[in-house]
């Protein structure tokens, strides 16, 4: 194989990667607006853009919302979402994060750190004991019960009462 062809299947080959890693890549994961205005329930994040999560995640903040995390997030989102001020788990939550990775390819532990460090102490120090910290492609989870024994000050309080 010639040298340009192959520096044109490895473009390719890197547009695909980065267009299938990390689905919604910019903005909230998916949502739905909470019986009070200022509240917004996380209900699905397949994570995606550090920057693109950072921004929509600090434009909640600006807006004052609370978060409630109501389903699965994965990756950026699980970052976020779990380290965002106040937020609070239902029973639904799940945590899943894993090693950062520019575009899906290579590596960024320096990052992977950074947003490890911002995460409750109990779901961080989890996390740098898991082997997900240094894998960016698969990732380990987190349920109910586990956040509860890590993070119980992160439930919600109507769960905590129930």
């Amino acid at each position: 194989m010639e040298r340009g062809s192959e520096m044109k299947t490895l473009g390719a080959l890197l547009t695909i990667m980065a267009l299938s890693s990390c689905g919604n890549p910019l903005g909230l994961p998916e949502h739905r607006a909470g019986s009070d205005e200022d509240i917004i329930i996380l209900t699905f994040g397949i994570g995606g853009s550090i920057k693109g999560k950072h921004l929509a995640f600090k434009e909640l903040q600006k807006q004052g919302k609370k978060v409630v995390i109501d389903g699965q997030m994965i990756s950026a989102d699980a970052f976020y979402a779990f380290s965002y001020p106040d937020a609070c788990y239902t029973k639904n939550a799940v945590f899943s994060p894993h090693a950062t990775a520019f575009m899906g390819v290579i590596p960024r532990p320096s990052l992977t750190e950074r947003l490890a460090d911002r995460l409750p102490p109990g779901l961080r120090d989890w996390f740098k004991n898991d082997p997900a910290y240094h894998n960016w492609i698969g990732y380990s989870s987190l349920g109910y019960d586990q956040l509860l024994k890590l993070w119980p000050e992160g439930a919600c309080e109507q769960i905590k009462e129930a």
